[in-house]
């Protein structure tokens, strides 16, 4: 059994997206997602930005004049950002960014001491003596990989610990580019899970 479980994860392309355009039936029209995906349900957003909606089976649309961002547990949310792009290759794409969020098994529950001293007991046993109560330990680090700034973020708490991966490309406003780097999903959710097996080996 692993030590974490993806509870969420997401592709964000930075850049003019039009609200009006990306819509649940153009989606749908378009063979972005699937005819069968179900009935969007529309969640709040102010309407003069964008829209959000979401479709049955968790996939979650939010679209403004910055940014297209998508959200699903179990979809390539980089493989529909990339669709979207190709379609709209006159929208200039600045950026595209994959996170992934994980939930961890806290380490006061796991048969075994994970990879960061930071999270030994004795570690926060100490910080507690010099700054009293400790609620929540975080590390952060930021990493350059295979030309993607990653940024690792992992909260170790009793209850629920969490581990949160971002990869951030640069993509100069070049819909090929941008295409590409939506197409990374797949490779960096692998690279975050094979990260996590690290740091919680």
């Amino acid at each position: 059994m692993l030590p974490f479980s993806l509870e969420f994860a997401s592709t964000m392309a930075a850049g003019p997206f039009n609200p009006h355009i990306i819509t649940p039936q153009w989606l749908m029209k378009n063979e972005v997602c699937a005819a069968g995906s179900g009935r969007a349900k529309f969640m709040p957003f102010d309407p003069s930005q964008g829209q959000a909606f979401e479709f049955g089976d968790g996939m979650q649309w939010q679209i403004d004049y910055r940014r297209l961002v998508v959200i699903s547990r179990d979809e390539n949310c980089g493989q529909l950002v990339a669709k979207v792009i190709k379609l709209l290759q006159h929208t200039p794409v600045r950026s595209v960014a994959h996170s992934f969020n994980y939930s961890v098994i806290p380490v006061n529950q796991r048969k075994s001491a994970p990879s960061l001293s930071i999270f030994d007991p004795e570690h926060k046993r100490q910080i507690t003596e010099i700054v009293g109560k400790v609620e929540q330990l975080r590390w952060t680090c930021v990493l350059n990989i295979d030309g993607a700034v990653v940024e690792v973020t992992i909260a170790d708490q009793p209850e629920l610990s969490v581990a949160l991966f971002s990869f951030y490309r640069d993509t100069e406003s070049d819909p090929v580019k941008a295409v590409m780097a939506s197409e990374r999903f797949a490779e960096d959710k692998k690279e975050s899970e094979s990260l996590l097996n690290r740091l919680f080996a």
